[in-house]
């Protein structure tokens, strides 16, 4: 969590996220990258996604992010 901390708090500072605990949002902006994907894998209920779908749920996991904290 503590190299997206430094990442949050470096976009708060260039004005381009409005947020609070850098640390919530960092632990907040994980869990929607890894979401129930990560966690079906990790319990074994699913395959791995194949890359175009890896980089879709990234792609979307960041535009709601920066949508929410912008």
């Amino acid at each position: 969590v503590s190299d997206r901390c430094r990442l949050v708090r470096r976009q708060k500072a260039r004005g381009v996220l409005k947020i609070g605990d850098q640390v919530t949002v960092a632990r907040l902006c994980v869990g929607l990258l890894g979401g129930d994907v990560y966690l079906r894998r990790l319990l074994g209920l699913a395959p791995e996604p194949e890359l175009a779908e890896r980089d879709r749920l990234v792609a979307e996991a960041v535009r709601v992010f920066i949508s929410a904290h912008s």
